[in-house]
């Protein structure tokens, strides 16, 4: 027998005679038939758990429909004001700048009270361009604008111009 026509001690005929073998074997047997899928019942107590949960799902929706925000509308939405109301500068937690004046909270309010009140009487806010001096750290900044937000709205438009 020759080197050239053996594989692994066997002809190539003998390797091609086992290979149809195997795929006869395969084709014979086919896929085994499964049987198509049953009927499910789900049990009793799923069903009337989703209803329930159905129930109250819609009883919260129909609760939330007549939710509104607590926000106050802007004046410049009710077209009460055209602008801005101020540009405030922030120099700390408690001074403001308005122009070349410096402002506490407090004296801030006084200034603008008849705008504030005219804004209560229309149920809106009046909004704020807000800046902030540069080196003011987050904190102080952050506890000016908690300290507008009462008030105003403020808007941030970041350090102040000079």
């Amino acid at each position: 027998m020759s080197d050239r026509q053996s594989v692994i001690g066997f002809t190539e005929a003998e390797l091609g005679l086992f290979i149809a073998i195997l795929f006869l074997a395969l084709f014979v047997s086919g896929p085994s038939k499964n049987p198509g899928p049953q009927d499910v019942t789900l049990p009793k107590t799923t069903v009337d758990s989703l209803r329930q949960r159905v129930r109250v799902l819609t009883l919260q929706i129909d609760t939330l429909r007549g939710r509104r925000s607590r926000k106050r509308p802007s004046c410049r939405e009710k077209g009460i004001a055209s602008d801005y109301l101020l540009d405030v500068g922030v120099l700390s937690s408690s001074n403001f700048q308005v122009g070349r004046s410096v402002y506490t909270i407090r004296q801030l309010l006084q200034a603008v009270r008849s705008s504030l009140d005219s804004a209560a009487t229309a149920g809106c806010v009046h909004e704020i361009r807000l800046r902030y001096r540069p080196g003011l750290s987050a904190e102080e900044y952050d506890t000016a604008v908690r300290t507008l937000v009462p008030y105003f709205d403020p808007v941030s438009l970041g350090p102040i111009l000079k």
